[in-house]
């Protein structure tokens, strides 16, 4: 089988997926073989992962290397995105040894807290928007167990009584088919999306029914129409060209973040104190707040631009808008769509990385692509952050 030149993404071949989606320890460099058995350069983001040797089927490598051709109208080909939870969307921090009380009053472990990612209320009216929904289905697929992506969908998705009008699915760890004995081990799972191309109508893990009484609605999606959005290369090694992964949202960021709400709080409160006063004050205080939050950022999660939130999934609407006018998302992924779909700059000119987000001038693009997106569908841009 010849070799196809690949654009720094996370680079995998597969045959005929594993009887079992649980992966064994392996050195990750002897992970991916292609037909011809030469390794094929894994991400630099999972170089020191356990996983298994994953080869990829020649339908896959065959339906991913068929040209996609731009669609001037995206309601002609509808696309399915497939979200990640935990170190995607939000942070739920490792539950610690502690005891304490849960809200039913009973004793027990500590309720993990959920921190959503910054603009998450954006994020989910995009999706939400009748304009988005004319061409998009979305649905969760998450590893943890079926309480747990309940808690979290609560509190992505859900405002106030009102439920999610974006989500079509549910899926959590009892989706993934393990063995008994595994189901409550801390195992790698891995998202076989052929799991859900061979459903002809959405569905849910029969605990987390009752959030979507009216999902069932029928599909057919395939390699050409499906995005996996997860922060982990391992989870989509047997579809890699249908997966976007983006930058774990982990305690680093997050704290960053917290960094900016508060500088932010602290620039407005002596915005208001000085109003009456000499115009150049504001100016001054907004310059000593960048400095001030350079030396955080910088040191904890760089890079980033100075002085904002992180702005992942601004960027994942830019992406979107593009993938939208694509016949085949991944044969755009696969020859480099996430990298120089937006930008005419060559492959000599970028970071050097091999995932889109370590480049500023790549991600920074395709966030303010999503930011045009939300202002033209008069979407407000809130971050959602809190202290």
């Amino acid at each position: 089988m010849s070799r196809i030149p690949l654009f720094r993404h996370t680079c995998f071949r597969h045959t005929t997926p594993p009887s079992s989606r649980v992966l064994t320890k392996k050195p990750f460099s002897e992970m991916v073989t292609q037909s011809n058995g030469n390794a094929e350069p894994p991400s630099a983001t999972a170089t020191s992962q356990p996983t298994t040797t994953v080869t990829l089927s020649p339908s896959y490598l065959s339906q991913t290397a068929t040209p996609s051709r731009h669609l001037q109208d995206p309601t002609s080909s509808r696309k399915l995105l497939v979200l990640d939870l935990n170190g995607t969307l939000l942070l739920r921090p490792k539950r610690g040894k502690g005891k304490a009380k849960e809200e039913e009053g009973v004793l027990g472990p500590r309720i993990r807290p959920i921190h959503p990612r910054p603009y998450i209320p954006t994020f989910r009216e995009y999706l939400s928007h009748p304009k988005t929904l004319s061409w998009l289905d979305t649905m969760v697929w998450s590893s943890a167990q079926p309480h747990s992506v309940k808690r979290m969908v609560e509190k992505c998705f859900y405002t106030g009584s009102e439920g999610s009008r974006c989500l079509k699915g549910l899926w959590a760890r009892d989706m993934f088919h393990l063995a008994p004995e595994l189901y409550g081990k801390k195992t790698l799972t891995v998202k076989d999306l052929t799991l859900i191309w061979s459903k002809s109508t959405f569905e849910s893990s029969p605990s987390l029914v009752t959030m979507l009484p009216n999902s069932r609605q029928s599909f057919s999606h395939s390699a050409e129409t499906t995005v996996l959005l997860d922060d982990s290369p391992r989870k989509a090694q047997l579809q890699p060209w249908n997966h976007i992964c983006i930058k774990e949202y982990g305690v680093g960021i997050r704290r960053a973040d917290l960094d900016v709400w508060t500088s932010l709080r602290h620039t407005s409160r002596k915005q208001k104190e000085k109003k009456n006063k000499e115009a150049g004050v504001k100016h001054g205080v907004q310059e000593a707040v960048v400095v001030d939050v350079d030396f955080t950022v910088s040191e904890i999660v760089p890079p980033k631009v100075e002085g904002r939130f992180d702005e992942t999934l601004l960027a994942i609407i830019g992406l979107l808008e593009t993938m939208k006018h694509e016949s085949n998302v991944g044969a755009w992924i696969r020859n480099g769509g996430l990298l120089f779909g937006g930008t005419n700059r060559s492959e000599t000119e970028t970071s050097g990385s091999s995932m889109w987000f370590d480049d500023i001038d790549v991600a920074s693009g395709w966030a303010r692509k999503g930011k045009d997106a939300v202002h033209e569908l008069g979407i407000e841009l809130v971050d959602g952050i809190h202290g």
